[in-house]
């Protein structure tokens, strides 16, 4: 299970592998009931696109009636709700986020880049970018982290590089745990890669060893949440005011 947790595949594969080693997953946990028993499955969707088939890996379904009652796109709307009190002209990017974590970095910060936002395009002085998924990471090294972590501290280190200014980056797991730490994920911005160096550490250096959460702490880029009680994906939210 370890080895799936550590490794690139998807949300989606892992639950199909588990459902092979389990005696309850892909509705096995039905044959444990009497056969008159009438089942109504809430379910909180914690994968992309909502299959039920696929959800915690399906203990009773096919079989049950199904009713999903939480997942991404309910949350992803009530933060742009958020954003917009908040004075944010808001963009949905995506509720289907897949991409690899160190990659989701790098991509944004480009996005940024090439963009350019004309924040007098808008009426809002400010923008909120947000993006909803479950990216995927191979961990590598022996170092500690999470794919939340590792795409914040990835979008750093290309902020750095590419001269971003007035950019924050929050990425974090709706359940409040990111990887095997006790963070929901971390908040960054163009200045978080001279405060890791300031601070001893080599961000690639961490980032290449999958050491997100060493060197994140040591700065105090960390949300803590605690765990939340629920699991709708992950939020990731890009903030831009004059590039």
């Amino acid at each position: 299970h370890l080895k799936l947790l550590n490794s690139s595949f998807s949300i989606n594969e892992i639950n199909e592998e588990r459902k092979k080693i389990s005696s309850v997953k892909g509705g096995q946990f039905l044959q444990y009931l009497p056969e008159d028993t009438s089942l109504i499955t809430l379910a909180l969707s914690d994968v992309i696109g909502d299959d039920p088939n696929t959800i915690a890996s399906a203990p009773t379904y096919p079989g049950s009636e199904y009713h999903i009652i939480g997942n991404l796109k309910k949350s992803l709307l009530a933060s742009r709700d958020k954003a917009i009190q908040l004075g944010y002209h808001t963009i949905l990017l995506s509720d289907k986020w897949n991409q690899d974590a160190k990659e989701t970095g790098k991509i944004l910060s480009q996005w940024c880049l090439e963009n350019k936002w004309d924040i007098t395009s808008v009426k809002e002085d400010k923008i909120a970018i947000i993006i909803g998924g479950e990216m995927v990471t191979k961990v590598l090294g022996n170092g500690i982290g999470g794919r939340n972590q590792e795409a914040t501290l990835s979008f750093a280190i290309w902020a750095h590089k590419l001269k971003l200014k007035n950019v924050t980056f929050l990425s974090a797991g709706t359940d409040g745990t990111d990887g095997p730490t006790d963070v929901a994920g971390a908040c960054v911005s163009e200045e978080t890669y001279l405060q890791l160096v300031k601070a001893g550490i080599d961000p690639l250096k961490e980032l290449d060893m999958s050491n997100s959460y060493y060197a994140l702490n040591k700065i105090s880029a960390h949300i803590k949440t605690g765990p939340t009680g629920t699991n709708v994906n992950d939020i990731l939210v890009l903030l831009i005011s004059d590039l």
